[in-house]
């Protein structure tokens, strides 16, 4: 491997990692300000919101993202393909969330689950575009321009969640502050990456796509299903408060790890497809 590729490949784990530490930094910060404001049963609501669109959004781009990063010979028209199936995908994916959230807040007796599952779901129609968006980044290696647009997203969205705890919106501050960190980041990435959709499609190209997206769509819903199995049992069998304290413990603990892990990997992943 020549030196400008190793130097390459090295300066966008820094800048990935940069980004996973500074984004959990400046969370934490934030989070420690509206938690002495939020009483505890606004965070364990929001995990079990969180718990069940974490796993649905599996389903939202059936691994097509990986897909266009795993290919070697990616080009406009296998980028328009995924995004005009992934937006396709998202929005019956939020239709089932739309559906289904009367049974859920049934099954947790909670009448207010209904209207936030609704709103917070709203995420995974942003993310049809994001996840392609995402997918063209790690494909040019640009965590760069990446790390800066995600760090303008969590500092607005912390402003914002603050400002909405302290004016009483309760929990709708921690959902819609997390929306607009998606949205802000999404604007600002499209403004700082050189990629526009262009219109096209080819049920050629996404069958190709889909052949090793589907086998990542496996592997990611297992592990969701597994990760996020603890936090939908004890929402339902303890209280919203134990759930909070449980969800925040966790989310916080093997994060050196799991974040040294993802900036490796997610560098790497685009790295070696292309060799």
């Amino acid at each position: 491997m020549e030196n400008s590729n190793k130097k390459e490949i090295t300066s966008n784990m820094l800048w990935r990692f940069a980004d996973k530490w500074g984004s959990q930094i400046i969370s934490i910060v934030i989070s420690t300000i509206i938690a002495r404001i939020l009483d505890p049963n606004a965070y364990g609501v929001v995990a079990i919101i969180n718990a069940f669109i974490n796993i649905f959004s599996v389903f939202s781009d059936f691994g097509l993202s990986d897909s266009l990063i795993q290919k070697k010979d990616t080009d406009d028209l296998d980028y328009s393909t995924a995004l005009i199936a992934n937006i396709c995908l998202c929005v019956v994916v939020y239709l089932a969330i739309f559906v289904s959230s009367p049974f859920i807040s049934e099954f947790y007796k909670n009448s207010d689950l209904t209207i936030l599952i609704r709103v917070s779901a709203i995420s995974i129609l942003i993310s049809s575009y994001k996840n392609i968006q995402h997918a063209y980044v790690a494909k040019h290696l640009m965590f760069k321009k990446y790390f800066f647009a995600s760090l303008l997203g969590t500092i607005g969205s912390g402003i914002l969640g603050v400002w909405m705890a302290l004016n009483g919106y309760g929990v709708w501050s921690l959902i819609i502050s997390n929306l607009f960190d998606m949205a802000v980041d999404t604007v600002c990435c499209w403004i700082m990456v050189n990629w526009r959709f262009k219109i096209g499609f080819s049920f050629v190209r996404l069958k190709g796509l889909f052949g090793f997206g589907s086998k990542m769509l496996l592997v990611n819903f297992v592990e969701r299903i597994y990760n996020k199995l603890y936090q939908l049992v004890i929402g339902k069998f303890y209280t919203s408060e134990d759930l909070a304290f449980f969800d925040k413990g966790d989310n916080l603990s093997g994060k050196l790890i799991s974040n040294v892990d993802y900036s490796i990997s997610s560098v790497l992943f685009p790295v070696m497809s292309n060799t």
